[in-house]
């Protein structure tokens, strides 16, 4: 969420003026899925090298869960090259977005890309711009929520399992290379048919679908009605820690895999929009990129930093997928939307990797839920917070959509995409087109050359769209 998982999404934060925070602050906290980017205070500027880090990891995220699966969607050399046209298409729109600033007759009160809409296409622009966001940021909510059930299960089977010291394997996966699990769909696998009483009770009020989506209620519903966000903002570094772990996790695991894999590669298959629109939501941090691209203390070498950032996060998910993917022990059709889900419950390093990610869901939810809620409040009733009875309605209607989506249809990899697709394609990539495209047209700046590249950006992200639903 990666990006959205993310990534895998990225929003900023109500701005100061809408009343968001206390008067007298001289500090504004923006959003993304997976990392809480704090901007720096007043009259305060960055180095490009903090500028590349901080987009850089913004781009980071739960989307490295989900990368392996998507390439092995793609195929191992088609997959790849469709990241990097993802990658190259949302940097491109990046810079439209830049560019559109520099059009807005009151730049100093552009704060984010919803600012630049309404300069350039007006109010009902905004408006859609601001459904289009919340849209996608529902979606991440239910990614979230889905990914904590998963993580909190997994943590707490791992704990009662080493407290009994009688670890029992899943009964919906085949162990076929040992730490290595193949998850099978639709069935019911009965490894072990000598569960005592004890394991058939805690299964039973312990469940992964059942269960687990309505006790994580406790724990967040208290924590997504508290007036403001800034508690969570500060345990940021969280983002950073995990992506950084799980990149090692990934490369710790294949150094272990090595070459002893005899499985085959695909090259290319016909599921390769999954890769697309998966992908989508890991390198959209486009409602994010002003406030980071204003504090940059040369803004001149925005174009260029931006450029590097993307680099940057493009050879990591690479990294990650790539790796995985080719040294993987067994069949590639095995790989999951989460890729924590091949190993086994009794791995250490795959419990670290769980607990942290738990951690970062639990302190990351209530943050997006809240920039949700502040978007749509200003929209509908002119107030970021006109009563406690609106925040509760709100946050109820959208906490049930999480439990339901957790309870019935837990596929990550179906929602990232849609979401990706849907939701990012539109707002990061149809939107700053239509914005750039009016303002070179109003001012008889359109070439050909634009207008073609225009189109190519429309026409990726409807085609993305269509082919997410024809691959279902």
């Amino acid at each position: 969420m990666n990006g959205l998982l993310q990534g895998d999404v990225t929003q900023a934060l109500p701005r100061p003026r809408l009343g968001t925070f206390q008067k007298g602050e001289d500090n504004v906290f923006y959003l993304e899925e997976n990392w809480i980017q704090k901007a720096p205070p007043k009259d305060h500027k960055q180095s490009s090298f903090v500028t590349i880090f901080s987009t850089w990891n913004l781009t980071l995220g739960t989307s490295l869960l989900s990368v392996p699966w998507a390439l092995e969607k793609g195929g191992i050399i088609l997959g790849p090259i469709l990241l990097v046209i993802v990658n190259l298409s949302l940097l491109y729109t990046c810079y439209l977005i830049i560019e559109s600033v520099k059009h807005c007759e009151n730049r100093a009160s552009i704060k984010d890309f919803n600012d630049v809409i309404r300069c350039i296409l007006g109010k009902a622009g905004e408006i859609a711009s601001t459904f289009l966001i919340s849209f996608v940021l529902i979606g991440v909510c239910l990614i979230y929520w889905i990914l904590a059930s998963n993580f909190l299960y997994a943590t707490v089977a791992f704990l009662r399992d080493r407290i009994k010291n009688d670890y029992i394997n899943s009964n919906n996966s085949l162990v076929i290379n040992p730490g290595v699990l193949c998850p099978i769909n639709g069935t019911a696998l009965d490894i072990n048919t000598t569960k005592s009483a004890d394991d058939l009770m805690f299964d039973r009020y312990w469940n992964q679908r059942l269960t687990v989506p309505l006790y994580l209620l406790i724990i967040l519903f208290p924590l997504i009605n508290f007036r403001s966000a800034v508690i969570f903002n500060k345990m940021s570094s969280i983002g950073t820690i995990c992506s950084l772990y799980v990149v090692i996790l990934v490369i710790v695991k294949s150094s272990f895999w090595g070459n002893a894999n005899e499985t085959k590669f695909d090259y290319a298959l016909p599921t390769f929009p999954i890769v697309t629109g998966a992908m989508s939501s890991a390198f959209a941090l486009h409602a994010n990129l002003l406030p980071i691209m204003q504090s940059n203390r040369n803004p001149k070498n925005n174009v260029r930093d931006i450029t590097i950032a993307y680099g940057c996060s493009c050879a990591t998910y690479l990294l990650v997928g790539l790796l995985f993917l080719m040294t993987f022990p067994i069949s590639k059709d095995c790989i999951q939307a989460v890729f924590l889900d091949n190993f086994e419950a009794d791995d250490i390093m795959v419990f670290v990797a769980r607990l942290m990610l738990l951690v970062q869901n639990i302190v990351t939810y209530p943050t997006i839920l809240f920039c949700t809620r502040i978007k749509l409040m200003i929209i509908l009733f002119g107030n970021d917070y006109p009563s406690w009875k609106h925040v509760l309605v709100f946050n109820g209607l959208v906490v049930t959509v999480c439990i339901l989506g957790a309870i019935f249809f837990p596929d990550i990899g179906i929602i990232l995409r849609y979401v990706g697709a849907f939701g990012t394609g539109f707002y990061a990539l149809i939107l700053p087109c239509i914005v750039q495209y009016v303002i070179r047209k109003k001012e008889n700046r359109l070439t050909v050359g634009s207008v073609i590249s225009y189109l190519y950006i429309v026409t990726f992200a409807i085609s993305n769209c269509i082919a997410q639903v024809i691959v279902d």
